[in-house]
């Protein structure tokens, strides 16, 4: 029977770390040192999504993981895989995805398989040209800027 042994390495920064490991008689375990990866998607910070958008263009958005270490950035709306585009820049990743209609969205961003904070997000998409807006008060309102925030 083969005995196992657990061991706890505390890592100070998020890089990939080269550990040696010896048995109790002093010899080195076959494969060793052994690179463990070592990431913090807490670390992770999602900036540039709007909380509302047009359809007809792209939600675009970006995530820094220069403070999370060397990982993966997923992103996935409404619960499924979609065509999302993320490209990188170092450790900034841009993501860009077109959303299929008006409704609202949730957006999962994750590092390395984990959610990073304040995922999963939430955007509204709306159809400018199907947009009613009616009521007291109207005839003031200067037309010539648009908003981007939406109409409830």
């Amino acid at each position: 029977m083969r005995s196992q042994t657990l061991l706890l390495l505390e890592a100070i920064d998020k890089v990939d770390y080269q550990q040696g490991v010896k048995r109790l008689k002093n010899e080195n375990i076959y494969g060793s040192p052994f690179t463990v990866r070592v990431y913090d998607p807490g670390r992770v910070k999602v900036f540039g999504l709007q909380d509302c958008g047009e359809t007809g263009g792209p939600i675009q958005f970006s995530v820094d993981t220069t403070e999370a270490g060397d990982g993966d950035v997923d992103v996935i709306y409404d619960g499924r895989q979609m065509p999302t585009r993320v490209s990188r820049s170092g450790q900034l990743h841009q993501v860009s995805f077109m959303p299929e209609g008006p409704g609202v969205y949730s957006i999962e961003v994750e590092f390395a398989n984990m959610d990073v904070p304040g995922s999963p997000f939430t955007v509204e998409i709306a159809n400018p040209a199907v947009v009613a807006v009616y009521g007291d008060g109207l005839e003031k309102v200067i037309a010539r800027y648009r908003s981007r925030k939406g109409v409830k």
